[in-house]
């Protein structure tokens, strides 16, 4: 993260949660997973003209613009886990972690059944 963001000046902000940083990262450059934004609207005026299919991002959202168990759980079925077991049937002796806090919005029961 740079040494100088608004982040650092949003601390100060009542109510403000902090931002925590999640990276995706490979031994291999060349698998990608997309990142997922989430707003708090479901079409943005800045989106007007755009399909939100052809962003470089996994556009989500919620009235927060937060995390859910929902939106993760999702996140997880949909994408991370179809997309990973397609790359690993590609290579051999290929193994993924995924690393989680223990957020809310990290359900349990999901990290119990993919052990």
């Amino acid at each position: 993260m740079p040494s100088r963001a608004l982040a650092r000046e949003e601390k100060s902000t009542p109510g403000f949660k902090g931002q925590e940083n999640c990276l995706v990262r490979g031994s291999s450059s060349d698998f990608k997973l997309k990142p997922m934004l989430i707003y708090h609207s479901e079409n943005p005026r800045a989106l007007k003209n755009y399909a939100k299919s052809t962003l470089p991002v996994l556009y989500k959202w919620n009235n927060k613009a937060w995390m859910t168990a929902h939106l993760f759980t999702a996140w997880f079925t949909e994408y991370f886990k179809p997309t990973v077991e397609t790359y690993c049937s590609e290579k051999t002796h290929f193994k993924i972690l995924l690393l989680t806090n223990k957020a809310p919005s990290h359900p349990r029961a999901l990290k119990d059944r993919y052990r």
